[in-house]
């Protein structure tokens, strides 16, 4: 399956600079960046992130796109006893126009990702790699987004659609 260093590179930079470890099980940042709304990445279940960009649509914010990607290469390699490396596989997307879609799953079995959708997965690491990538840096998310503190933000947050940290996924 296609990896996505770029956008691993990009997202992973974002989080250093707010100090937060994705690989972590309720890894959790909420970033807002004016004109473009609001940035979350979330911990979405063992070894899986969720970047979701969260645009303003009439009074209320919807996320568009949200990218779930599997984090492989978090565990040592018990046959050749060295770190194996990390990567970023995309699994599915969720658009306003697009809908959901699945490139790939995790077999409940092996923990494996099974793919679904080879010419889906390729499109999907592509676009990750050549428009989100791209946006995340060129928009300058690292550099000029703030932290939303969730906890002293619910009320605004009420108001503006967005919806509450969830860790039903966690």
């Amino acid at each position: 399956m296609k990896a996505v260093p770029r956008f691993q590179k990009a997202v992973n930079k974002i989080a250093l600079r707010h100090k937060v470890d994705l690989a972590q099980p309720y890894a959790y940042l909420r970033l807002h960046l004016d004109g473009h709304g609001q940035l979350v990445l979330q911990s979405a279940g063992v070894h899986r992130l969720s970047v979701t960009n969260y645009v303003p649509v009439a009074s209320n914010y919807v996320a568009d796109p949200q990218v779930v990607l599997l984090m492989t290469g978090l565990d040592k390699d018990e046959l050749f006893e060295v770190e194996s490396e990390l990567r970023w596989i995309p699994l599915e997307i969720n658009e306003l126009f697009g809908g959901w879609r699945l490139a790939a799953e995790i077999d409940a079995v092996s923990h494996l990702p099974r793919l679904k959708d080879a010419c889906l997965q390729v499109e999907l690491a592509r676009y990750c790699e050549k428009v989100l990538a791209v946006q995340l840096e060129s928009r300058g998310w690292c550099e000029l987004s703030e932290r939303v503190d969730v906890l002293h933000g619910l009320d605004d947050l009420s108001r503006t659609g967005l919806p509450a940290r969830s860790t039903e996924w966690v």
